[in-house]
């Protein structure tokens, strides 16, 4: 994934301790329509700790640094229970679209202005582009 000109590694963010690595989130380029849009995942956490805040703070980090570069939304694959805590919804409610059986599971989360997310299609970053 590090050779790939969709991985960007201001983005990508673990989460570890003195002797273990207890979380990651791996975010990547996608094309919203042939604009460049952020695209988190994979997201995962140690079993062993899940519940206990580390994916949360994988997930605000990663919205503080998108913020900073100014990006204006950002999407995932994902459960929409636990995703729609941090204020993910369907992207369908924007206007994107990916690969139609996913429903609400693809989903979008905008950094700013509401109406100012375009819509389209989304295209995941080529080493994930066989989602689906």
């Amino acid at each position: 994934m590090g050779d790939s000109e969709a991985y960007e590694p201001y983005f990508a963010l673990v989460a570890c301790g003195k002797e273990a690595l207890f979380g990651y989130a791996v975010p990547t380029w996608g094309d919203l329509d042939g604009a460049p849009a952020l695209g988190v995942g994979p997201i995962a956490v140690d079993p062993g700790i899940q519940g206990h805040g580390v994916g949360a703070a994988l997930i605000e980090e990663l919205f503080r640094r998108a913020k900073r570069r100014g990006e204006w939304v950002v999407v995932l694959l994902g459960e929409p229970a636990y995703y729609s805590s941090f204020g993910f919804a369907p992207a369908s409610r924007f206007g994107i679209v990916a690969h139609p059986t996913w429903g609400d599971f693809f989903q979008a989360c905008a950094l700013g202005d509401e109406a100012e997310v375009p819509s389209g299609t989304y295209t995941y970053a080529e080493p994930f582009a066989s989602l689906g």
